[in-house]
């Protein structure tokens, strides 16, 4: 999954367990990238639609989510989100892409903008 990225072996075995959870699974979510600079997954809405035939909330929400558990947690210690939050630009529809990036970080967290297109 991460070529070429020297990683902790335990961030290895926990990116390994969050890119094959169950729920992503259940979700048809792909990694598409880890690196240094960015993670990527994505998801097909199909299925995953609302009463208006667009992609539904929750499901956008949780591939943000998943982009940012691996982008978090490719350090030493295994990092969970303590707030998030999302704002809906337009419908989603097709295939979506969650690119997650690190902003900041310091002793007391880190701070991740994704963005899914």
């Amino acid at each position: 999954m991460a070529d070429g990225l020297t990683i902790y072996q335990d961030a290895k075995e926990r990116l390994q367990a969050i890119d094959g959870s169950e729920f992503s699974t259940f979700m048809g979510m792909r990694t598409l990238k880890v690196s240094e600079q960015e993670v990527q997954v994505e998801m097909d809405l199909d299925g995953k639609k609302n009463s208006v035939g667009t992609g539904h909330g929750g499901a956008i929400f949780s591939l943000a989510d998943q982009a940012f558990a691996l982008a978090c947690n490719m350090g030493e210690l295994t990092q969970v989100a303590r707030s998030a939050s999302i704002k809906y630009i337009r419908p989603a529809r097709g295939r979506l892409v969650a690119t997650a990036t690190k902003q900041s970080e310091d002793e007391r967290g880190s701070v991740y903008r994704v963005e899914v297109h």
